[in-house]
């Protein structure tokens, strides 16, 4: 076929225009992508309950959200909520962030977690301070969490916890265990105890308590049949830990704790994790989910950094002299 030379050069503009046009186009959609990667997310937060381990996972979450390039008052907006630990308000609050439609929710202590997951299984979540997520039916399994929800554990190994005891207390054969029923965390960790004891020679005489109002009288109780007290990372627990130690002080019993937060509130020892850390790890991983990544195929975060932190005032109080203090960190 032959062109004149009006038709060649009608042609050739043609050409050019939907070449310009494609151009344009292209432009708009990398303007696109670049907008929305760089447009403020809106995250949710929800905590049980205000006490130290629990408001320094918050923090750290924050710094582990900075690190991986999102920040609050550039491209991240944060909503924190605090359910005071009221379980019907952590559901409140859940299911407000849903509502809001918010890009992620960052769950700290599993009563939030299990509010968060009743919410939604679509937007993702993120928690911390959950010490054993497959068992509390939160994935399904700690390797391949396989749905919207994975995060960091504060799971404490009761060996650890059991060689601190032994550390500082080291004739203590009866154990008291108090704990919050309605914390499945917490009954997993006392079956825990009573295995790991019963292998070493050792009773554990536990009570279970649902309200503040019950921790007096069963610890009252419970430091009159045995030789130390123990407190799993149990969200009731951390926020008595003062009354639990007055308390046990009048029958001069000492109080082993599971984070550094019970040390700091009057109890004698723990093996402690850093709350700050998994938190920051827990901010990373969000940070990651934000940017794209699947959280159905992020394994739960475990730690084995702990450390033996002992009350100085306390083992003063009680009249505790520890013979090997080595590899002990001091709280006055």
């Amino acid at each position: 076929m032959k062109f004149t030379k009006k038709e060649f050069k009608k042609a050739n503009i043609k050409k050019v225009l939907s070449m310009a046009m494609i151009a344009t186009l292209s432009i708009g959609l990398l303007s696109g992508c670049g907008s929305k990667k760089d447009e403020t997310k809106n995250i949710g937060i929800s905590q049980l309950v205000e006490h130290p381990a629990l408001d320094l996972s918050k923090e750290g979450f924050i710094e582990g959200l900075k690190e991986g390039g999102f920040e609050e008052g550039k491209n991240l907006k944060i909503d924190m909520q605090n359910a005071q630990g009221d379980v019907p308000t952590a559901q409140t609050i859940a299911n407000k962030f849903v509502t809001d439609n918010k890009d992620l929710i960052f769950a700290i202590a599993t009563p939030s977690v299990q509010a968060a997951k009743n919410a939604t299984s679509e937007i993702p979540i993120i928690f911390t301070a959950v010490s054993d997520p497959a068992n509390a039916k939160l994935v399904k399994s700690n390797e391949n969490p396989g749905g919207n929800i994975t995060g960091t554990s504060d799971f404490q190994n009761i060996n650890k916890s059991l060689d601190a005891m032994n550390k500082v207390l080291p004739n203590a054969k009866k154990i008291g265990a108090i704990f919050n029923t309605s914390e499945i965390n917490s009954k997993i960790q006392v079956e825990n105890l009573k295995k790991s004891a019963k292998e070493r020679d050792m009773e554990v005489i536990d009570m279970g308590v649902s309200s503040t109002n019950e921790i007096s009288q069963a610890v009252s109780v419970l430091a009159k049949k045995a030789d130390v007290i123990f407190t799993p990372t149990d969200n009731l627990m951390a926020a008595s830990m003062p009354l639990i130690v007055e308390t046990a002080k009048k029958d001069k019993v000492a109080v082993i704790g599971s984070e550094e937060a019970h040390v700091q509130n009057g109890a004698l020892a723990a093996n402690s994790l850093s709350y700050k850390e998994i938190g920051r790890e827990a901010g990373k991983m969000a940070a990651k989910v934000l940017n794209g990544e699947d959280t159905s195929k992020m394994p739960v975060v475990f730690t084995d950094k702990a450390r033996i932190v002992v009350n100085e005032k306390t083992m003063k109080e009680l009249g505790i002299k520890l013979e090997n203090p080595e590899k002990i960190e001091f709280i006055k």
